[in-house]
């Protein structure tokens, strides 16, 4: 049966509608998945300056360049001539007559005629351009990293103030029923209700708070902004991402990624060493020059030295080398190859399902929650006028706080989704 309304719970009820009309004013300035304004001096931080600051970490561009440092080495050091050697030799031989002293300076250089060190200079170099490659991966996976931990952290947030604008529903609402209960125009029951009802919306405020703390300190662990000067105040930008753009060559797309280009290159440089191995048949000639001294009793002289020496290749002819090289690189192809069947077959799965939250969430938000919102001022309207309980209203006010956390559930996840397509095609947004 309807309550009785008396004059002072009209007046009561009055400032009731005005409390709760209050509340709608911040969700109003509040974007759909995103964080309420700063307050503070501090300006909060976006993603693509979460980005600039985790891939400009001076310790991450030291491990990139010290990579290619070490590949180029390599190069170097195949290119490098052998050392030449310097011999002397003494003999001294006692005749009749004397002793004679032969003396001889020698000066050898071995010589690659074979086109072996070039093969090595080569494949060192397709090294090179390898670990060039891994580095757009490395890029491409802290990037993919800061990402998550940005779209955690501003889920985490959003979840925050969602329930923050839950307490302050329940808490003007407990304001108006003290003033009822002052009038005698409300029961105990409600009153104990709705202290239950603040203090669960309150434990779980704190353990949403706590959550984005977490989240937060992660972030900057990644972006190295953890300083005290450079904390930000908060996190800004729409927890949606943006719109996929249509599917392009799948297949195309992940044979651009860095590791797929540095294996391809490694195997190149195995090709080079197969190919310098293969020419072990072909010896190395070492040159040598000098100078021959011979003095014996009663006459000396001296004169030129010329000498050839070539190894004869008759054990040794680098097969095994050969063959570990060409298996090597064939490996290598037929990782390549299943890494590309697995990785395209993933990007079209992560694709169809970027989509697909991205379109749930749209649908939802637009569907859901403004009728939520709706129901929970019509739940106020009948319990201003007397016609239900406050356990209507709590229900309505929970219903609102469902609607919006299914929303952003929906939202990061087509956002952790859309990142991972990018992580799978091995690029930097932003760059």
């Amino acid at each position: 049966m309807p309550r009785v309304l008396t004059p002072g719970r009209r007046r009561v009820l009055a400032g009731l509608a005005l409390g709760l009309s209050a509340l709608a004013a911040p969700a109003a300035a509040q974007q759909p998945g995103g964080t309420p304004p700063d307050r503070t001096d501090r300006a909060p931080l976006t993603e693509r300056q979460a980005l600039e600051l985790a891939l400009a970490r001076p310790q991450f561009a030291e491990i990139l360049a010290q990579r290619i440092v070490v590949a180029e080495s390599f190069v170097a050091e195949a290119a490098t001539f052998p050392n030449p050697h310097f011999d002397v030799e003494r003999d001294r031989v006692r005749l009749a007559g004397g002793t004679e002293t032969d003396t001889k300076y020698r000066l050898g250089q071995t010589l690659d005629i074979s086109g072996r060190r070039g093969l090595r200079r080569d494949a060192a170099e397709r090294r090179v351009d390898a670990a060039r490659s891994d580095s757009t991966v490395r890029r491409a996976e802290v990037a993919a990293e800061t990402r998550l931990a940005f779209a955690q952290g501003l889920w985490r947030a959003s979840l925050r103030d969602a329930l923050e604008e839950w307490r302050r529903r329940l808490d003007a609402t407990a304001a108006v029923l003290d003033q009822l209960r002052r009038a005698g125009e409300v029961s105990g029951y409600d009153r104990r209700r709705l202290d239950q009802e603040r203090l669960s919306a309150r434990a779980r405020l704190d353990a949403a708070a706590a959550d984005y703390a977490r989240a937060l300190e992660q972030l900057l662990a990644l972006t190295g902004a953890a300083a005290a000067v450079q904390r930000p105040s908060s996190l800004a930008g729409p927890l949606l991402p943006d719109a996929l753009p249509p599917p392009t060559d799948v297949e195309a797309a992940v044979a651009r990624r860095g590791d797929v280009r540095g294996m391809e290159e490694r195997a190149q440089a195995l090709d080079r060493e197969r190919e310098a191995a293969r020419r072990g048949w072909i010896p190395d000639v070492t040159v040598t020059v000098g100078v021959k001294d011979v003095s014996a009793p009663g006459e000396s002289g001296s004169g030129p030295i010329v000498g050839v020496a070539i190894p004869l290749p008759v054990f040794d002819r680098r097969e095994p080398a050969a063959r570990r090289a060409d298996a090597e690189a064939k490996l290598l192809r037929a990782e390549r190859d299943l890494l590309l069947a697995r990785a395209s077959g993933e990007l079209r799965g992560l694709w169809q399902q970027a989509a697909a939250l991205r379109d749930a969430a749209v649908a939802f938000r637009a569907d859901a929650a403004a009728p939520a919102r709706e129901l929970a001022r019509i739940a106020e309207t009948a319990y201003r006028g007397g016609e239900t309980g406050i356990l209507q209203l709590l229900d309505a006010y929970r219903t609102v706080l469902e609607s919006e956390t299914t929303a952003l559930d929906l939202e990061h996840r087509a956002r952790e989704a859309r990142i991972e397509i990018d992580r799978t095609l091995g690029v930097v947004p932003h760059e």
